[in-house]
């Protein structure tokens, strides 16, 4: 995760360059960098850090970068020193320009291969100023693609694919604006580079240059505390642009809003709902089906519904237990303030995702991990080393904040981290693999805390 807490907006989205270039998007001033100098831009930088214009085909690190293929014959770059110092800052900001709805940029950022770099081996991130004073209006820190580079340079020539990234700037449309890109290593001693190319500004009539639209995926689920509950956590935005949920189930006269509304005050019955997200440019809708039982007893077929045949796997099974806090707001997120409890270590079985996948139980207080180092590599931050039957969770987060997996590097033990967070952190790290959940609690603060593989 970013070590960066200011205000969030602008966020990536995976583009093409030839959809922005087919449409009427406005290019800013040598946003493209073919004048071969940085014309529209200014360079500065924090020891050693600087920005500079690199030329497809010639070498301008340290390693082979004859390989890279740039849209054109040239591509902004920004990195910090060589020596990749604490605070080793490169910096490129743009001349004025009138805010549209967002900008788009591509990039790229070099790592050494078979190095144990983070997955996203520098902090990059993306400003948006006041063009007279240069106050900062908003920010975000963000992971480029990345592509490995190896032996010197015109020897192993290696190409990577840039990823272009969208800058959400609605709420400052018509204003006089700078968007400048900062770097700097998360490694000490790496000093690695990150290009920019293809800045262009978005007008309201460009948002069809934004193909990735949001997706709704419409399921049920319970909250920690046993609460029945829609769930729509498995919805998707690709630019990552904040989401709202809307659900109206069959036969209510009112919606329901948020990603996990609770309906534990639904009578038992056959339902549908709806999920209508949006991102504020595009909409996506889902559609579930599910049953509301009556408690069972204890043994009895958790595929049947009571009408002798097993379940439509379109539809959930959701059985209402009655278990939980129904005195809560209608908002079952997994939140203290919501009525939900840490400590409750089951989600529902009989209810799915809504892709027919059921979702298994969640394992509460596991020690089923390695070691938890809360003093990481070169002092920073914190990372859990998993055990091999806990290898390859797709996603891991440390107290609510997401960890960063840095592969199988640990004697074939996966690592999650967070090299930007600081040190001494302990809390629950929650885990998803598949449909399965996994729960960690870690409470060493200065010394390593060893579990059970």
């Amino acid at each position: 995760m970013s070590g960066y807490n200011g205000p969030r907006f602008a966020l990536w989205m995976a583009l093409t360059l030839t959809s922005c270039a087919a449409t009427a998007v406005t290019p800013l001033d040598d946003g493209d960098f073919e004048s071969g100098a940085l014309a529209g831009w200014s360079s500065s930088g924090r020891l050693g850090g600087f920005a500079a214009v690199v030329t497809e085909g010639e070498c301008f690190s340290s390693f082979d970068t004859t390989g890279l293929v740039l849209s054109g014959n040239h591509a902004g770059l920004v990195r910090a020193g060589r020596p990749a110092e604490p605070g080793s800052t490169g910096t490129l900001t743009s001349r004025p320009f009138t805010a549209g709805i967002g900008v788009a940029f591509s990039a790229l950022t070099e790592t050494i291969e078979a190095a144990r770099l983070p997955d996203m081996p520098v902090n990059f991130s993306v400003r948006i100023l006041d063009a007279e004073s240069g106050a900062e209006l908003a920010a975000v820190g963000l992971s480029t693609a990345v592509v490995p580079l190896t032996g010197a340079c015109h020897q192993h020539p290696v190409n990577g694919a840039f990823r272009t990234h969208y800058v959400d700037t609605r709420r400052f449309t018509g204003r006089a604006i700078r968007i400048q890109f900062s770097q700097s290593s998360k490694v000490r001693r790496a000093g690695l580079f990150t290009l920019v190319d293809d800045v262009v500004r978005l007008d309201a009539e460009d948002s069809q240059v934004l193909p990735d639209r949001p997706r709704a995926v419409a399921g049920v689920s319970r909250s920690g505390g046993g609460r029945l509950r829609l769930d729509g956590s498995r919805s998707s935005e690709p630019s990552q642009m904040v989401l709202s949920f809307q659900w109206t189930i069959d036969g209510e006269a009112f919606t329901r809003d948020g990603e996990f509304p609770c309906i534990d005050d639904l009578d038992p019955g056959d339902y549908r709902a709806t999920l209508v997200v949006s991102n504020g440019l595009h909409l996506d809708a889902d559609t579930v089906g599910f049953v509301v039982r009556e408690p069972v007893e204890s043994g009895d077929d958790d595929d049947d519904d009571g009408d002798g045949e097993g379940d439509d796997e379109e539809t959930t099974d959701a059985l209402l237990s009655g278990e939980g806090d129904s005195s809560a707001p209608f908002d079952c997120s997994d939140s203290p303030t919501n009525g939900a409890d840490d400590d409750a270590g089951t989600t529902d079985e009989d209810a799915d995702n809504g892709d027919g996948q059921q979702r298994q139980s969640l394992t509460a207080s596991s020690d089923a991990f390695h070691h938890w180092n809360p003093v990481a590599w070169d002092g920073r931050g914190v990372a859990l080393v998993m055990c091999p039957s806990t290898n390859g969770m797709d996603a891991c987060e440390l107290n609510g904040q997401p960890l960063e997996r840095h592969g199988n590097r640990d004697k074939g033990r996966d690592v999650w981290t967070d090299y930007d967070g600081p040190t001494g952190q302990s809390g629950t790290v929650r885990c998803r693999r598949g449909a399965e959940q996994f729960e960690f609690r870690v409470s060493a603060t200065a010394d390593l805390e060893f579990g059970d593989c």
